[in-house]
């Protein structure tokens, strides 16, 4: 959206496309971003994981929207500039995610695993 979208209407071509490459994202990207969240968890407080996890996606979604609707009232010389704005607020926000995610604890690999996949392939 970045480098195609102009003032000029163009629903096929850049918008349709960009709505579809995002919710694939969003897609692919929640589900695990949950699980994950939880896996370093005992399993008698995956149910208290997940509903803080929940909870802190509803603030940031909170927050994104007031961030977004504070970018898009700003006065610039075209409309564009604005959603501009909410563009690379998005960028940093995912790069942010990503950086944080790589802290997320990671579930230790189990000994028998990969005997009980070798025993699998034969």
């Amino acid at each position: 959206m970045l480098a195609r979208a102009t003032t000029t209407p163009d629903y096929l071509g850049v918008y349709l496309p960009a709505n579809i490459c995002t919710a694939l994202g969003v897609a692919l990207l929640l589900p695990q971003l949950s699980s994950v969240a939880v896996q370093g968890l005992p399993p008698d407080q995956f149910g208290a994981g997940s509903a803080v996890v929940q909870a802190v996606r509803y603030i940031g979604s909170t927050l994104g929207v007031a961030l977004a609707i504070a970018f898009l009232d700003r006065p610039t010389a075209t409309p564009l500039d604005n959603f501009h704005h909410v563009w690379w607020l998005l960028v940093g926000v995912g790069i942010a995610v990503s950086i944080i995610a790589t802290r997320l604890a990671r579930r230790p690999a189990t000994a028998g695993a990969p005997a009980a996949v070798a025993l699998a392939l034969d």
